[in-house]
């Protein structure tokens, strides 16, 4: 899947536009096929080269495509409260004002739910900044492999009425090999560390 910047650095996206004038430029990290709203023209991008960004135009690069409609010279982003706080699915966010020198940038920095995102990226200055909020990465001296995860439900039903995961701590520094059955009320607590099963991914593997 193509990721995309706006006057970020080099190697933070698939695809990165830079403001030129009244229009856009993009640099693209694969070559890029063009279509024209009428059919395909055979005209190809060549990564790492500077193009100008036609709109109504369909550019494909792998498996994934996209189409510039209109560039809003003076538009800027902006982060909104959700009207509902109780949506799911719903993003924290604070915008960063960085200077150096005589230049100002302003960059939203997202996370959601403690989970590792993406850092925002800008140029300023000529340095390369990268921005991120949320849990801190951690890396544990112990090890926890998923041997096993168990789902039942309740008779006739698909609701859930019980989760569990059956894995196996390994410590080399303590020389412990331990198996252990985690479920909503049997925590695993090790060298200051508690594991519960709060939830399960969808696809339930």
């Amino acid at each position: 899947m193509a990721s995309f910047g706006f006057e970020t650095g080099a190697g933070s996206a698939k695809v990165i536009f830079n403001r030129t004038g009244s229009g856009l430029s993009m640099i693209c990290a694969d070559t890029v096929a063009v279509t024209s709203m009428t059919g395909p023209t055979g005209e190809k991008l060549l990564p790492s080269v500077s193009y100008p960004v036609n709109e109504n135009i369909l550019y494909q690069m792998g498996q994934s495509g996209f189409v510039f409609k209109s560039y809003m010279a003076k538009a800027k982003p902006a982060l909104v409260q959700s009207p509902d706080q109780s949506q799911m699915g719903g993003m924290n966010a604070f915008t960063a004002k960085i200077s150096s020198g005589n230049e100002v940038r302003r960059v939203n920095v997202f996370e959601e739910d403690g989970e590792i995102t993406d850092p925002a990226t800008c140029i300023i200055n000529g340095i390369n900044l990268s921005i991120s909020y949320g849990a801190v990465t951690r890396e544990l001296p112990f090890s926890i492999f998923l041997r096993d995860f168990q789902l039942e439900r309740y008779p006739g039903s698909m609701s859930p009425s019980s989760y569990a995961s059956e894995i196996t701590l390994k410590d080399p520094v303590a020389s412990v090999e331990r198996p252990f059955r985690i479920f909503m009320i049997n925590i695993l607590k090790y060298q200051g560390y508690s594991f519960f099963q709060s939830s399960f991914d969808q696809d339930e593997n």
